[in-house]
């Protein structure tokens, strides 16, 4: 003869159960399956084969830490500098993907320059006398296996002007 458990032993197992309100969300989502509005997430099922980083250099070419710095991510630059580009590609009805060089360079010293009004003086070294924004591209390549770098692009300079602070110079 099978033996049923009783509902007193299955709420006692329930509320031993480690997690089971995440359980419980498993097996919701499992049984509903692909149906709206409940979905796999497929944003972050797919990811692109390029990624791009954005970045800030001295004169001499030697990466900066934002964050200190300039009070931003790296993340946030580069959306900043997306959103412009996407601004400035409109006026011609053009993708992103297909700015000009020019429209590029103009959306980089926008951000290049909403970036020095944030900028942290005292985190800077006092040698410092231009900032480069650089954006720079990562390729996938699914056949070889291989992630393939491009070569940084130079979007904006900017020459630094901070006032002098020593006695002398007043």
């Amino acid at each position: 003869m099978i033996r049923i458990p009783s509902s007193e032993t299955w709420k006692r197992w329930w509320l031993k159960l480690p997690f089971r309100h995440m359980t419980a969300l498993v097996i919701f989502l499992y049984v509903v399956g692909e149906q709206f509005p409940f979905s796999n997430f497929p944003m972050y099922s797919n990811f692109g084969l390029d990624a791009d980083v954005m970045y800030v250099t001295d004169e001499n070419d030697q990466p900066l830490s934002m964050k200190p710095l300039l009070r931003t991510s790296s993340s946030s630059a580069k959306k900043r500098y997306k959103k412009e580009l996407s601004e400035l590609c409109k006026k011609s009805n053009r993708n992103i993907n297909d700015a000009l060089p020019a429209e590029r360079q103009k959306a980089g010293a926008i951000v290049l320059q909403s970036l020095i009004y944030a900028l942290n003086d005292r985190r800077l070294n006092p040698d410092t006398r231009e900032l480069r924004l650089y954006l720079r591209t990562f390729e996938f390549d699914r056949e070889q296996d291989h992630v393939r770098e491009h070569v940084p692009e130079l979007l904006a300079t900017q020459i630094l002007v901070i006032p002098s602070t020593s006695p002398a110079d007043s």
